[in-house]
């Protein structure tokens, strides 16, 4: 029975909302995590799932483009304890600008730093970024750099 379960949530079968709930409440969190990642999963599912006891479940969750569609879920992720699921919602292309950011200036750690070089990234690839000289909080000589929530930095007087 579990593993068929687990195939069938992994396999990315049809499913009917009740049918992906009923299995968000298995024991197992392979099959769990196989509903988290499901693009299908609803909501209400969703919501439920980001507080799962499971890191692998989360993790899944913060991977899932779906997690766009609410920024109530986006912000719970972004404050989960596991460095893990805060990375891997740095990972997830449908994470936006505004999480990123807040990622960003986080105490330092590796979803801080993962964050801003994704910022950094995705504005050297836009042309409509803002390029403002910043000086270091230091004092040094202002530079031009492109406007990304690093700690240190200051907009130049």
């Amino acid at each position: 029975m579990r593993n068929a379960m687990f195939a069938q949530a992994a396999a990315g079968d049809r499913l009917d909302p009740q049918e992906i709930a009923e299995m968000a409440r298995s024991r197992d969190r392979a099959v769990r995590a196989a509903i988290a990642a499901r693009p299908d999963i609803p909501m209400p599912t969703m919501l439920r799932l980001a507080t799962d006891r499971s890191v692998e479940v989360r993790i899944a969750l913060a991977g899932n483009r779906a997690i766009a569609r609410s920024s109530a879920l986006l912000d719970a992720l972004a404050q989960d304890p596991s460095v893990e699921v805060r990375l891997a919602l740095v990972g997830n292309s449908a994470t936006p600008v505004h999480t990123l950011q807040a990622l960003a200036l986080r105490a330092r750690g590796p979803e801080s730093d993962a964050a801003t070089g994704r910022l950094d990234t995705e504005r050297a690839y836009d042309v409509s970024a803002p390029v403002v000289a910043l000086k270091l909080a230091s004092g040094d000589d202002a530079r031009p750099m492109r406007l990304a929530p690093v700690r240190g930095f200051r907009v130049a007087d």
